[in-house]
């Protein structure tokens, strides 16, 4: 039987590693305890890195959205700006990443 906890630790790494491979300076939060159970940032993200004056927002999946995309898409355009992205990083076994929200500048 699979540790989806550890699976899902595993996923946030390989992210914050692909980041810092690519000059970004990244915060992962802190895993989930026993005693504490939501540390994302704003309750929805699992890093933030920042590039120059772009910063990036990332909630990171294993496998499937976890519906949480509409949620994502409606707080980027709530907190709208040109050097700003809320992204959904969703890594497929076997397949790799699918990115939602990734800005390409």
């Amino acid at each position: 039987m699979v540790n989806t906890r550890v699976k899902g630790r595993n996923t946030e790494k390989r992210a914050e590693r692909e980041l810092i491979a690519d000059g970004w300076l990244v915060y992962l939060v802190k895993g989930t305890t026993k005693f504490n159970k939501n540390v994302d940032i704003f309750s929805m993200f699992d890093l933030v890195a920042i590039k120059g004056n772009k910063v990036r927002f990332s909630q990171i999946k294993t496998n499937s959205t976890g519906g949480v995309l509409k949620k994502i898409i409606k707080f980027g355009e709530e907190h709208k700006s040109d050097n700003l992205s809320f992204e959904l990083w969703v890594w497929y076994d076997n397949k790799g990443w699918k990115k939602y929200g990734e800005r390409k500048d």
